[in-house]
């Protein structure tokens, strides 16, 4: 079941336990999840969903998937007005299952937060990609271009990536996008102004 939740939420252990759980987890998504000192770490997310408080807001919210009372995946979406877009952050899967089913879990939780918010609330997607975990950037776009794609999911979503290096949130990154709606000016010009 898909669940919006802001700094209300009164967390039953469930999301604790995913978070607690990426403590052990190699992959690179997992640095943010950790829930030790998180009081004092402002990249991680119960920081960012209970103090910074980033996705309180109508547009805004963190997203969380739970199968049997447990959180399998997750992720916060943070609206940019100037472009109408949203912005992926803090995305994670259990990592206590295979592969497969965390690629399937996570599959169905992106589908769904894709149908269910984002195409009705923005006109255009955006994520941003340290230079750590830039190799996902070349995922999402070679995988959304592939026919291979369009065979598993009735569709293809377009990600473009963006040429250059911008500054969000103090960091130099790297952007995709994906237009929802209409065309990717509004989101050219927000890139544009974030520049490194």
């Amino acid at each position: 079941m898909l669940s919006r939740i802001d700094s209300s939420f009164v967390d039953n252990g469930s999301l604790y336990t995913l978070c607690f759980g990426a403590q052990r987890d190699p992959h690179d998504a997992a640095r943010n999840m950790e829930v030790r000192f998180w009081q004092d770490r402002p990249e991680t997310l119960y920081n960012q969903l209970y103090i910074q408080k980033i996705y309180d807001g109508d547009k805004n919210g963190f997203y969380i998937y739970e199968k049997d009372n447990t959180v399998i995946c997750c992720a916060g979406l943070t609206h940019i007005p100037e472009a109408n877009a949203c912005v992926m952050s803090r995305a994670y899967a259990n990592h206590r299952v295979n592969k497969f089913t965390r690629v399937r879990n996570y599959t169905k939780f992106f589908y769904e937060i894709y149908d269910g918010v984002i195409s009705k609330q923005y006109d255009a997607w955006i994520n941003f990609f340290n230079e750590y975990n830039l190799a996902g950037r070349n995922v999402i776009t070679n995988l959304n271009d592939s026919e291979d794609q369009y065979t598993r999911t009735n569709r293809i979503m377009k990600f473009v990536n963006y040429d250059r290096p911008v500054t969000y949130k103090y960091t130099k990154q790297f952007a995709a996008y994906h237009i929802v709606n209409g065309d990717d000016q509004k989101v050219l010009e927000y890139l544009d102004g974030i520049q490194s």
